[in-house]
């Protein structure tokens, strides 16, 4: 029999045999050495110890989370002689987990004696100690000094001793208050000495240190850390506003010092110095300049009382009042800059000479150096830098500025000093920008005083250049540190670039996908905002997108009969008319089936001689007209489309083809160079080699496209007609989507068509002579031989005269002393007799080919005319009424007619192209990623010029690794990714049409687990605001909640009836083209509309709705505080930045809040703040703040974007394999990952809400026959599974227990190491198949295997479970009911 003895190391015991019993010695007698005393110690007072000692007893007990059935823990268990700890039997499962649990108490116990009698107090302290959470703010303390060290310690490591306690209390029975006090209390007091000797002896470092690279810490790596300590207990305030960035230029002059720009950059102190001495005019303006800012702050303190005293209707008076003021502010600033400039360009136009010491004034109209933020160049004017250190200007107070003190007179004892001084001063300008709010005078003396010393500025560059703001804030699993290729968004947050190119990189991240619900180490630990996603600002374009939707949907209802403002306006009302009105009979009203309805809108719409059929037809026409107006109205204001896009097109590409010459001579100098070293290393080889077979070619390659590209834009741009993009004869211009099916079925029909329609046209008669001409272009005999022969072929010419034609020319080439051009007028003669003979004289045939073989291109890969290309003009420009209601094909049509259809499709587009515009100034992004590629490689030649040839290298491939990771993120954003070559393929059509099928027949009951989107709400609300909130909601609340309401459908969130983006992401079904058949377009809308009958869409909108309203209330909240200089929390703060708010944003959020009403609790409201965004007149806020509620939205609510999926996918056969992962995908960064960067009450919150709600989503999917406990393993691992809260790890663990138990018999995985059964029942080959290879291929072989092995009842299911809609939610009993009964009848 084992024996117990507590001063034994718990992985020295043996696991007890089956029928052995625990029993635990008598303490031992005699004295215990100090070593034993130390490991009681921390195996009974820290956490860990308790977590490992529970963990210990329960496998030498064999205990399991597997109730025993009928046996109770108090009646049928001898628990005699631990009555006192009887409440921490409740629970208890089963034997084993009894006797471990007493097993628990009789080792602490014991410890804790052995500890009292030999009165352990020193070695008691020294166990705790060895807490590992002692150790976790260690790398924060270094530097801090002792004094900072002391106190930052004690808070950190008592605050994390302090929650540990929590857990540990909870898992030790014998655990007492005054020992979890007695703890706590120790470990402040350990934190104090702990952060006080670190503090002191931290790592000092020089201005020669050697930095780590990037690690998981906040700065680049742990010596940047401690430099920034060192600094700020130095000099408080130093390291704010911190950025990387190129290194500056210095640019010399002798004559003239080089002037600002004329764009009115910023300027420093010595700026207004020239013009204070030099012109009394400055004086009168600066006098005005002190009184308005005088007038400015008396009115600011105003409105701080007036806010205070709650009369919001004085502080929005006194904000106009402001604003009035902060206007003539800029106009005198501005006179003030003209002054300077005009002061200078003077000087520079007389070519004053250089200053003496007889003409002392000269120098004062020159600036002797400024560093210019636009170009990133520093100017120095040497002859007026020594002027100034001939006077010692230094010394000289700057009144204007009373905080930048005057420095004393030996402050620099030579010329070399100072000039060296005058360098380092604007450097630090370039590294150091002004945080929000800071005076002029104040950021100029804080670069002062860096600049003032040589290792305070080695310092600040070092932390500055290391400082990543973009890259990922610590998980503490360093997860978030992923290079897999797979991921885009995590490739480029992690790229291998350093200063400012790694946080440019890292930035169009978030600028192409937005955060994905994490955030950044410049959230965290600086004041740097995050980049808001251009999907993410597109989604505030959908509410014009469901406007339209509505307006044709309500003018169908009204012609049914029905008034939809009394049928309801509410996502679930809409979504139940929608399911009503959408069935195959329609009774009511005598009115048309949607569909009829929506094709009869679109023909009157894009066919001007059709007059609408009633006053219902006209109004849905009007509501599309509408809505396509508006949006070419958006595009036009941000330059997306026509002269204003080619315009700008063609400066940049003129420019970049330039800056691309200016590299491919510089990558052939360094290879030459390299070449003509007669004794080449390896690196320097291997370089050469790289430049000469990939760098090079790939320059001259994107030479040729940029050279291509803008002969194609100045064409377009000397050809009028290629501009307009507008329909014919239509209201506006019609996005046009051709049917492939229809369009191969009937090519003879769209012929005709296109026949009628060139004999019609009024200059036929000219185009002989053109087409003679085109066909001659070709230049070659041969080919335009086969041109002529391919038009003949065309229009039915007798295979004999084809051939008599082909080789006349063939005879033609052969012809022996003749010029080309002769030979080509020979053929001449020949080819006008053929196109004449053959009725290709008018050119109807030629252009009826070039027009089918372009509607195919089309149709095939499912493209909009009026897209990428379209943005410029129309490629066919034809009417598109020729192509709908085709008569011979008895009113079908060769184009998209379903105007649902075509919103979605074009407003996905244009949205997306509009956001890319106005962000990068291409409605494509490419500008922005060809500006990235000149960023990575000017610092790949800057390794060059230091000839660190491995770093060279290195970067390359990491910037080709990059080039492509932009290139797919472009076309993730664009919804290209992944996009076969040939979308009709049958193979790829089949994939969708699959998915499109496990839609229907799987989705009928999601709606329960969406309910742990609750759950998931908590975490972004906090447990009682959403609780709370839900009841005040439809209580103390509506009225406000309900006006709310209506401001978030503003965000485009609240859109899923009408769009299904959320569940169309989900499922994979989010694909950009249509079905191309009828039974292909059939599943496509039993997809959609499943989301309309599981009640999905319209749960979406309400819980969308509900996070929403809450989180702009949160929001205008913290804006309040942030501005007025009210405390505001780390969380609202990290919150705020990561969404795109700063502190200067966050105050205008609160002027136009303040301009809009103030509403808000006591002013209008009983809870909320009311955002009120409709009334903002300053559009740009109005945009940052929407952003920023979608993007919050969309993580509370998980709703996958293009950056959260896996490369693969994206692909058809990926996507089929991975189907309803994207969810898992999604939440494993937007809900797990963002946890474990929070690590708060409230993320633990909703951790524990989700869970909860998993829990009640096991409740109600369990069916009458289960029996398990509410509290056993079964249920908690079932309810975590449900929660989504571990993301994709808990579906990868069902998919390792599946495929290890189908292969092996024996499974792997959580379950089955905690005894739990598998969620599945027992693994076989087709549930490992439908885990690992997608429901696709599981359901598809559960038919098979049931077909040709199984029995009727395994037969009925596997077909039952293939049907459409069969579990659905509102009628699944009843299909479940009719299935019992089938399998009885087979038995």
């Amino acid at each position: 029999m084992a024996e117990f003895t507590p001063q034994m190391h718990p992985a020295t015991f043996e696991r007890l045999g089956a029928n052995e019993r625990l029993r635990v010695l008598d303490p031992p007698r005699g004295n215990i050495n100090n070593w034993d005393d130390v490991w009681n110690a921390a195996a009974l007072d820290t956490s860990v110890g308790q977590i490992a000692t529970d963990l210990y007893t329960r496998y030498q007990a064999g205990a399991t989370y597997k109730a025993k059935e009928n046996w109770n823990v108090f009646k049928d268990h001898d628990l005699s002689g631990y009555e006192p700890f009887l409440e921490d039997f409740l629970g208890v499962l089963n034997p084993e987990e009894a006797e471990a649990r007493k097993m628990l108490i009789d080792i602490n116990k014991q410890r804790r004696q052995e500890l009292d009698n030999n009165n352990a107090f020193w070695t008691r302290m020294a166990g705790n100690v060895l807490d590992p959470l002692n150790f976790v703010p260690v790398p924060i303390l270094k530097g801090l000094g002792f004094v900072r060290g002391v106190g930052t310690g004690s808070l950190a490591i008592g605050g994390l001793v302090a929650g540990s306690e929590v857990v540990r209390h909870s898992v030790d029975p014998t655990s007492t208050v005054g020992e979890t006090a007695l703890n706590i209390g120790g470990a402040v007091i350990l934190g104090g000495a702990l952060g006080g000797l670190v503090g002191s002896f931290g790592k000092s470092l020089d201005s020669s240190f050697s930095l780590n690279g990037v690690s998981d810490k906040h700065w680049g790596g742990q010596d940047a850390i401690d430099i920034k300590n060192k600094m700020e207990a130095d000099l408080p305030g130093s390291t704010e506003g911190l950025r990387p960035i190129k290194e500056p230029d210095i640019q010399v002059v002798d004559g003239v010092a080089d002037v600002a720009p004329a764009s009115k950059v910023a300027r420093s102190v010595d700026d207004f110095e020239i013009a204070d001495v030099s012109n009394p005019e400055f004086t009168i303006l600066n006098t005005e300049l002190k009184s308005l800012e005088a007038e400015s702050s008396a009115l600011n303190n105003g409105k701080n009382k007036a806010l205070d005293d709650d009369d919001p209707d004085l502080a929005a008076l006194i904000f106009d009042e402001i604003d009035v003021v902060k206007d003539k502010i800029k106009t005198v600033n501005a006179k003030i800059e003209d002054l300077v400039s005009s002061n200078v360009e003077a000087q520079k136009a007389s070519k004053v000479s250089e200053p003496t010491a007889a003409s002392p004034k000269a120098a004062t109209f020159e600036k002797p150096a400024f560093y210019d933020p636009n170009t990133n160049i520093i100017h120095i004017h040497e002859a007026g830098l020594k002027e100034k250190f001939r006077t010692k200007a230094w010394m000289t107070p700057k009144e204007k500025f009373p905080e930048v003190k005057a420095m004393p007179e030996d402050a620099f004892k030579t010329y070399e000093e100072f000039r060296a001084y005058i360098v380092r001063h604007e450097q630090t300008h370039s590294h150091v920008r002004p945080t929000e709010f800071e005076t002029t005078g104040a950021y100029e003396q804080r670069v002062t005083d860096i600049a003032m010393s040589e290792d305070r500025f080695a310092d600040i560059k070092a932390v500055a250049n290391n400082f990543d703001p973009e890259g990922l804030a610590p998980t503490g699993l360093k997860i978030e540190q992923t290079r897999w290729r797979q991921a885009p968004f995590f490739v480029m947050k992690n790229n291998l670039f350093e200063g400012h190119v790694k946080s440019e990189i890292g930035r169009f991240a978030n600028q192409a996908f937005g955060t994905l619900g994490l955030m950044t180490k410049g959230n965290k630990a600086s004041t740097q905002e995050s980049a808001q996603g251009i999907y993410i600002l597109s989604l505030q374009h959908n509410e014009l997108m469901v406007n339209a939707r509505n307006g044709v949907w309500d003018a169908f209802v009204r012609e049914q009969g029905i008034d939809p403002d009394l049928a309801g306006q509410s996502a679930l009302s809409r979504a139940a008319l929608g399911v009503k009105l959408t069935a195959p009979i329609i009774s009511k009203g005598g009115g048309k089936r949607w569909d009829d309805f929506g094709e009869e809108v679109m023909t009157t719409y894009i066919d001007p001689s059709v007059v609408p059929r009633n006053e219902h037809v006209a109004q849905a026409v009007k509501a599309f007209s509408d809505y396509m107006a508006e949006m070419g109205k958006r595009a036009k204001g941000v330059g997306a489309f026509g002269r204003t896009r080619l315009e700008s097109l063609q400066k940049y590409r003129t420019e970049s083809l330039s800056r691309l010459e200016d590299k491919i001579a510089r990558f052939e100098q360094i290879h030459d160079d390299l070449s003509s070293v007669e004794r080449m290393s390896k690196k320097e080889k291997d370089y050469r080699d790289l430049l000469r077979d990939e760098r090079i070619p790939e320059a001259k390659a994107l030479r040729e496209e940029y050279v291509s590209e803008l002969d194609r834009v100045n064409a377009a741009l000397d050809n009028p007609n290629s501009l307009p993009v507008v329909e014919p004869d239509a209201p506006a211009h019609f996005p046009r989507m051709w049917l492939m099916d229809v369009v191969r079925a009937n090519r003879e029909v769209l012929e005709k068509i296109l026949e009628r329609h060139f004999d019609n046209d009024a200059t036929r008669g000219a185009r002989v002579r053109d087409t003679v001409d085109n066909i001659l272009k070709i230049g070659k005999i041969g080919q335009v031989s086969r041109e002529l022969g391919s038009l003949m072929e065309f229009v039915g010419a007798p295979r004999s005269a084809i051939d008599s034609t082909m080789n006349g020319l063939e005879a033609i080439g052969k012809k022996r002393g003749l010029t080309k051009a002769e030979k080509l007028q020979d053929a001449r003669v020949l080819v006008d007799k053929v196109v004449r003979m053959y009725g290709l004289g008018e050119g109807t045939a030629k252009s009826i080919k070039n027009v089918i073989d372009e509607i195919d291109m089309l149709a095939r890969t499912q493209s909009l005319e009026a897209d990428h290309i379209g943005l410029m003009s129309r490629k066919l420009d034809l009417p598109s009424h020729l192509f709908a209601n085709i008569p011979e094909l008895n009113g079908k049509s060769f184009i998209e007619m379903n105007p649902e259809r075509i919103l979605r499709t074009y407003h996905k587009r244009m949205s997306l192209n509009i956001e890319s515009a106005r962000e990068f100034g291409d409605p494509f992004m490419q500008n922005k990623i060809d500006d990235l590629g000149d960023l990575m490689d000017d610092q790949i030649e800057a390794y060059t010029i230091s000839a660190d040839w491995d770093k060279a290298a290195a970067l390359t491939k990491e910037r080709t690794l990059q080039m492509g990771v932009f290139k797919e993120a472009k076309e993730r954003v664009f919804g290209t990714f992944g996009m076969p070559e040939d979308p009709s393929a049958l193979s790829v059509r089949a994939v969708q049409f699959s998915k499109n099928w496990m839609t229907m027949a799987l989705m009928g009951k999601v709606l329960y687990a969406n309910f742990a989107d609750i759950g998931r709400i908590a975490m972004a609300l906090g447990i009682e605001r959403t609780f709370v909130g839900a009841f005040e909601a439809l209580t103390t609340a509506a009225r406000e909640f309900k006006k709310a309401g209506g401001d978030i459908v503003y965000t485009g969130e609240v859109s899923e009836v009408a769009t299904h983006a959320r569940y169309q992401q989900i499922t994979g079904t989010d694909t950009i083209y249509s079905g191309n058949t009828k039974i292909e377009r059939m599943a496509e809308g039993g997809a959609q509309g499943m989301f309309l009958i599981n009640g999905l869409a319209a749960f979406t909108d309400i819980s969308k709705t509900f996070l929403g309203v809450h989180l702009q209330s949160e929001f205008i909240s913290a804006a309040i505080k942030w501005s007025t200089g009210k405390p505001i929390t780390p969380r609202e703060r990290a919150t705020f930045l990561r969404l795109g708010i700063n502190k200067d944003r966050a105050k205008k959020v609160y002027e136009q809040w303040v301009k809009a009403g103030s509403e808000g609790p006591g002013n209008g409201t009983n809870k909320l703040y009311l955002s009120n965004t409709n009334k903002w007149k300053d559009i740009e806020t109005q945009r940052i703040f929407r952003g920023a509620l979608t993007e919050e939205i969309r993580t509370g609510v998980v709703t996958p974007g293009p950056g959260d999926k896996l490369s693969f996918m994206h692909t058809p056969i990926g996507g089929m394999l991975t189907q309803f992962k994207a969810f898992g995908i999604s939440a494993t960064s937007r809900t797990t990952m963002a946890g474990l960067q929070q690590r708060d009450a409230r993320a633990f919150q909703g951790l524990l809400s989700m869970i909860a709600f998993g829990y009640f989503v096991d409740a109600i999917k369990s069916n009458e026959l289960d029996n398990r406990d509410y509290f056993s393993a079964d249920r908690l691992l079932q309810a975590i599974d449900h929660s989504g809260a571990t993301g994709i790890f808990f579906d990868l663990n069902n998919m390792l227990e599946q495929t290890s138990g189908a292969i092996s018999g024996s499974p792997l995985g959580v379950r089955p190491m905690l005894g739990v059964e598998n969620k599945f029942g027992d693994p076989t080959g087709t549930r490992a198949a439908g885990q690992v290879l997608g429901p696709s291929v599981g359901l598809y072989s559960d038919l098979i295997s049931s077909l040709v092995g199984g029995d009727g009842s395994e037969r009925l299911k596997a077909v039952r479970r293939l049907i459409p809609f069969n579990q659905v939610v509102w009628w699944a009993g009843t299909v479940n009911k009719i299935e019992r009964e089938a399998i009885e009848l087979t038995e």
